[in-house]
């Protein structure tokens, strides 16, 4: 998928958000790394990441040939400053409606809007993609974050103990229902509250 805008941030500077690709895989790379060194509330530590320059620079080209999937890099003063992006759940007749959302931004960016701006480039191009729902899992104490994720819409299915999952923005309709009762199953006894979807218009 394409995208490309610019916009303006909380201190004045410009911020281009634009779909990342074959030569972006160094600079794509690095902020992985860097964001996932700032902060444990992301998936994976940076030990864990085995991805070379050149393998990351297939991967978004990938991303930037595909029509359902898409990563968006965030650049202040030529810089990368974050990236968001999202792929199908699955190509299965039940999950392919799902895209599966990430998000990181540079600490020294932060409350400038980016994330913010990602995230809203993101819920944009998945509904042009033609998804009807759009997840990502969230540690249950990053209240920043939840909060960003409120206000554009996100309602949360299911919260333990230790994260909540099933962030979900509807793009359309929900019609697999039960696969949140399966993973209610899943997560018994641990569940601290379930509060039911709403179908956002």
């Amino acid at each position: 998928m394409k995208y490309q805008k610019t916009i303006k941030l909380k201190d004045g500077r410009t911020c281009c958000l634009r779909n990342a690709a074959m030569a972006d895989g160094e600079a794509v790379l690095a902020i992985f790394m860097l964001t996932h060194e700032q902060t444990d509330f992301l998936l994976s530590y940076p030990d864990e990441n085995t991805m070379t320059v050149e393998a990351e620079g297939q991967y978004l080209q990938k991303k930037a040939d595909s029509k359902n999937g898409i990563e968006i890099l965030a650049e202040v003063d030529g810089a990368a400053a974050g990236l968001a992006g999202f792929e199908p759940i699955g190509s299965k007749y039940k999950v392919c409606h799902r895209a599966d959302f990430g998000i990181s931004v540079d600490k020294k960016y932060w409350n400038l809007g980016i994330g913010t701006a990602l995230l809203k480039a993101c819920i944009q191009c998945a509904k042009e993609a033609g998804y009807e729902q759009m997840e990502l899992n969230v540690v249950a104490g990053n209240d920043r974050a939840i909060a960003m994720y409120e206000k554009e819409g996100f309602v949360d299915g299911l919260v333990t103990e230790e994260f909540a999952c099933f962030w979900t923005y509807k793009v359309g309709i929900l019609t697999e229902i039960s696969l949140l009762q399966r993973s209610v199953d899943i997560f018994q006894g641990s569940v601290d509250r379930l509060q039911p979807f709403v179908l956002l218009c």
